[in-house]
């Protein structure tokens, strides 16, 4: 009984663990919201924001850049300095000399030094630059964000057009199956030969064919999305999205999206701090310095000897340093001078690729819903067409071949109407993202 109960809660977990592993979405957005956050692009942005956060913070304590430390010592002169003194100085017969140690065998030394910039230009400015760059990081986030949606998209239409591709397919499989069923009852009949009844038969397997070559096709859109979004190989998503057919083309907003040119005016402050740290680095600074000092010194060993003698000594005062410019220094400071016209020229460009970007948008999106109307209508003619010529061939007025390709002709405009009306969604979908920012 046991064994039972163990073995319907195994089912149990094991089918809940499928279910959790498989994902429904209905529309781009919906998977967009699901999956946009677990992306390691995304969660790569995050850890390079909280990065350059952190530089600004040693940005802000480069700007008074305090130096110093406490350091301490005790010293055990084993063997001290000897000279020569004449000997009536300490008493001795004239014309000779005494041997006489100089110095304490024991000394203790205790210094605390601290210095901080007063006058620090270029830590100032190396402050403005961390600001900027945080400006910056947080805009090449958005953008990198922005492309990585429109790859999505461009993935998840790929699948609904597959998909809808497949279910006229299966249909038209359908319709292939009649076609021979009716060959076939000819063939039987002798009214045809085996040729007839082979062509026939080809076109039911090719198909077929069409059918798995679209599933496999599928699958490797789904590899695809999964690897864009990094999911795991276990987890499974499922798209149901509806196509909507076009009437008419309907007019559609499309506007200016700036994330390209914020990001490239950005780039521009960027290099012009970048220029102006490399200018400060040769002006001089101003510090404010204070030293203590404590020096023990004894006979007898003790580090901290009572009856030592202990003798401080402290300072306050002002430095100025003037650096002399470095080689690399005056290598850095052109670089970034020519950096800044780089980065205008690129701030240039985006912004005729942002006014550029407006008109592909909409034209992609005006193309293809016309085309889809031309579709649309091609695809109902070639259906009425192909009917009429089922019925003639079913009535002896027509031969096989032509039947087969109005059929065909019928199965390619079909097809043609799908793929366009799923690329007006696509189209739509990035107008979509392109308004958002």
């Amino acid at each position: 009984m046991k064994f039972k109960t163990y073995l319907c809660l195994f089912f149990i977990v094991g089918n809940l663990n499928i279910a959790l592993a498989q994902t429904t979405v209905q529309s781009f957005d919906e998977l967009i919201n699901q999956v946009l956050t677990n992306t390691f692009r995304y969660q790569n942005n995050e850890v390079l924001l909280s990065q350059v956060k952190k530089e600004r913070l040693a940005a802000v304590y480069g700007v008074l850049n305090p130096r110093g430390g406490l350091t301490g010592s005790f010293t055990n002169n084993t063997q001290l300095p000897v000279s020569l003194l004449p000997a009536e100085i300490v008493g001795g017969p004239a014309g000779t000399y005494e041997e006489v140690e100089f110095g304490l065998q024991y000394v203790s030394d205790v210094n605390l030094y601290a210095e901080v910039q007063l006058l620090n230009l270029a830590g100032w400015e190396n402050l403005n630059l961390a600001d900027l760059t945080i400006q910056l990081q947080e805009s090449e986030m958005r953008l990198s964000l922005q492309a990585l949606k429109e790859n999505i998209a461009i993935t998840y239409f790929n699948i609904v057009n597959l998909q809808k591709q497949l279910k006229a397919a299966k249909v038209n499989l359908g319709v292939a199956d009649t076609l021979y069923q009716l060959t076939q009852a000819k063939y039987d009949n002798g009214l045809i030969n085996q040729q007839n009844l082979n062509q026939s038969r080809v076109n039911q397997i090719e198909i077929a064919a069409s059918i798995d070559r679209i599933g496999y096709l599928i699958e490797q859109q789904y590899v695809a999305l999964k690897i864009l979004c990094d999911l795991p190989e276990t987890m499974n998503i499922l798209i149901r999205q509806p196509l909507d057919s076009i009437r008419e083309v309907s007019p559609i907003s499309v506007k200016k999206n700036t994330l390209l040119v914020e990001n490239a005016l950005v780039n521009v402050d960027v290099q012009a701090a970048n220029y102006q740290l490399a200018k400060r680095s040769f002006l001089p600074t101003i510090s404010f310095f204070g030293n203590y000092s404590l020096q023990g010194n004894a006979n007898r060993f003790n580090v901290f000897n009572d009856n030592a003698t202990w003798i401080n000594s402290n300072a306050i005062g002002l430095k100025l340093n003037v650096p002399i410019p470095s080689a690399s220094q005056f290598r850095q400071r052109t670089q970034a001078e020519f950096q800044i016209e780089l980065a205008k020229n690129q701030a240039l460009q985006a912004k005729q690729q942002t006014d550029l970007t407006m008109v592909q948008l909409k034209n992609e999106y005006e193309k293809a819903s016309v085309q889809a109307l031309y579709d649309q209508e091609i695809y109902e003619i070639r259906k009425d067409s192909y009917t009429k010529n089922f019925i003639n061939y079913q009535a002896g007025l027509l031969d096989l071949s032509e039947t087969i390709d109005s059929y065909n002709a019928m199965l390619t405009s079909q097809y043609n109407y799908i793929a366009a009306n799923v690329k007006i969604q696509l189209a739509k979908t990035k107008i979509k993202l392109n308004n958002q920012q």
